[in-house]
């Protein structure tokens, strides 16, 4: 039995730090999806925006992998050798730093879009009253022939 328990802590502590080296990647990829909206580079934030989906994608994977494990917590974590328990505890602190880091960043990237999107609700607003300015400025007519025209001659 403590071979198993041995195998499960060693699984459990590879796909930890898989784990960890994800949300790294996805740290880095939201400093870079801060940047481009700060910037206002479309392109390259749909860029970042789908290789965070597949860094999401692996997660979900390995999320999943992680099941087994919540299941039968307590008896893992009473079978780990001391130095495990250390590596398992220095993981879990390092994923949820990551994790905070992530969503506030992303929460500042929400303000930051939400208020971009604002700003250009404005201009075509004003775009569009600028149109109907123009357009009772001009009588509504198509602009081809002159109102002030004297037609006696």
């Amino acid at each position: 039995m403590a071979a198993h328990v041995t195998i499960d802590s060693s699984s459990l502590i590879n796909l930890l730090s898989q784990q960890r080296d994800l949300y790294g990647q996805l740290q880095a990829l939201t400093e870079r999806q801060t940047t481009f909206i700060e910037d206002g580079q479309t392109e390259k934030l749909l860029s970042v925006l789908a290789e965070r989906q597949g860094l999401v994608d692996r997660l979900s994977e390995i999320n999943e992998q992680l099941t087994p494990f919540r299941q039968s917590w307590d008896r893992i974590c009473d079978a780990l050798t001391e130095g495990d328990r250390q590596k398992l505890r220095g993981l879990l602190e390092d994923l949820e730093t990551r994790v905070a880091d992530i969503l506030e960043r992303d929460g500042k990237a929400q303000v930051q879009l939400h208020a971009a999107q604002e700003a250009i609700n404005v201009q075509l607003t004003e775009v569009s009253r600028t149109g109907q300015a123009m357009h009772a400025y001009h009588g509504g007519t198509s602009g081809s022939e002159s109102r002030f025209t004297d037609h006696q001659g």
